[in-house]
This record gives C-alpha cells, sequence and structure tokens, in this order.
C-alpha cells in the first residue's frame, strides 16, 4: 500500500531480520559497533545502556558506524568477524545535542517508547564491508569517575548472554548452539567494561581510553 510506517521498518530491520540471518548461520548480538583508530569496538547490552550515544560520539569524533542495534557477526578461526547493517543512528534529540552528529530533524517514530529520532549517515561515515571485530566493551552505569577495565571470560559470560538474542522458539539445541557461539565469540574478543555515569561528557572520556588500546 500507500500508506508507510518507519515504526514497521524500524522494527522489521531489526529482531526479524535478526532471525533471517541466525538461520544463515549468524552470531546476533544486542549491540552497537563502530570503527575507530583503525580498530573496531563492539557495545553489547540491553536498551538504554548507551550503546547507540557512544556509536553516534565516536562516529561524530572520526569513527564509521557497522551497527547500532543489531550485530550480525560470523566467528571463524581467525576471529570474529562483524557485518555492517545500515547507515542510521537513532538517538535522543538531547543526545543530538550534545554530539552533534546530525544537524537534520531526524526520522520520528511514533512507537518507539525511548523516543529516538533516526539519522542517515553519508557514505564516509559508514563502513562498507565485514571487520574482524578487536574489543568487546560492555557499558555500565556508574556514578564514580568513568573507567575503562579489563575483565576475563567467567565473568563476562552471563552479560554477553543477556546481549544475544533469543530466536524463539528456544529449544535445548538452540540454547547450546547459542551458549557455545557466545563462549567462542568472548575467547575471539579481548573484553573490557565500560563504566560511566549518565552525563554526556563523560563520552570523551571513553574515545581518549579508546586510542590507547
Amino acid at each position: 500500500t500507500n500508506d508507510f510506517s518507519v515504526d514497521f521498518m524500524r522494527i522489521l530491520l531489526n529482531y526479524p531480520m535478526a532471525c533471517l540471518l541466525y538461520q544463515q548461520g549468524y552470531f546476533l548480538l544486542h549491540a552497537s559497533a563502530v570503527a575507530f583508530q583503525d580498530k573496531v569496538f563492539l557495545f553489547p547490552g540491553r536498551s538504554l545502556c548507551g550503546k547507540s550515544t557512544i556509536a553516534a560520539y565516536l562516529v561524530k569524533n572520526g569513527g564509521k558506524l557497522i551497527t547500532e542495534d543489531t550485530a550480525a557477526i560470523q566467528i571463524t578461526d581467525e576471529g570474529a568477524f562483524i557485518f555492517p547493517s545500515y547507515p542510521v543512528i537513532k538517538i535522543s534529540e538531547h543526545a543530538n545535542d550534545f554530539i552533534g552528529l546530525s544537524r537534520s530533524a531526524g526520522v520520528t517514530f511514533p512507537l518507539d517508547k525511548n523516543a529516538r529520532k533516526g539519522h542517515f549517515l553519508n557514505s564516509s561515515s559508514f563502513l562498507q564491508g565485514p571487520a574482524k571485530i578487536d574489543f568487546c566493551i560492555f557499558p555500565e552505569w556508574d556514578c564514580k569517575k568513568p573507567s575503562l577495565k579489563k575483565v576475563y571470560f567467567a565473568a563476562l559470560l552471563g552479560k554477553l548472554l543477556e546481549s544475544s538474542l533469543t530466536i524463539f522458539p528456544l529449544d535445548k539445541d538452540k540454547e547450546k548452539d547459542l551458549l557455545s557461539a557466545n563462549a567462542k565469540f568472548l575467547r575471539s574478543v579481548d573484553t573490557y567494561t565500560y563504566k560511566r555515569d549518565k552525563s554526556f561528557s563523560t563520552l570523551g572520556s571513553l574515545a581518549k581510553s579508546l586510542e590507547t588500546l
């Protein structure tokens, strides 16, 4: 029909597409990812943990977006490789005002409970092909001083499982497959946690820390 729904497209391009990619053998995570300073950083986590805002800040400061919501990954003996999604970042107006990602009003999603707007990126700000993931960084809210800390496998498997897209119906074979894929992924990348408070000003400390990795 001619009645186009941006909310329908917003939803279709995420979970339903993830289900299709899972059937094709991809490992799926709820995460944002950016190529920044010649390295590839993945930020997994639940909704409202700051993944998209981090991605927008890094893109504004010279990075290239890979995805800001659904990460499609292939894990090989050479490492974990992520494939680009689509050149849009969904962030709040307050985040865009601080970061200055886009001067446009953005695309409004009437049914998005988080009141974010979609901002299209030009080709120079979007990675065009697959890339090997160097670092997996879990964003966490914390009232203390911002900190980037190396964390190892045992402490992070549960966190990663929270970000792994559960493909329903979830039977025993699929549970084993997802657990195995999560464990294999963690063995393929360097893992950190990044703790910060909810002020946008803490994003600068992350960018500086990433440059040293």
